[in-house]
C-alpha cells in the first residue's frame, strides 16, 4: 500500500511537471508574440510618422 502512494505521488508530481513545463513554453510563445506585435506597432508608427508623438489628451 504504502509502494502504491509513493508511485501515485511520483506520477502526480510527474504530471505537475509536465504541464509546468506546457505552461512555460506556452507564455514564451506568447512573449515573442507580444515582442513582434510591439515590433510592427513600432514599424507601423514610424511609417506613418506618428513615432514618438505624445497620444491626444481629451
Amino acid at each position: 500500500m504504502a509502494q502504491e502512494d509513493r508511485m501515485n505521488r511520483l506520477a502526480s508530481k510527474q504530471e505537475q511537471y509536465h504541464i509546468s513545463r506546457q505552461l512555460a513554453e506556452y507564455i514564451d510563445m506568447l512573449e515573442t508574440h507580444l515582442i513582434e506585435m510591439d515590433e510592427r506597432v513600432a514599424s507601423l508608427e514610424t511609417m506613418l510618422g506618428l513615432r514618438g508623438l505624445e497620444p491626444p489628451q481629451y
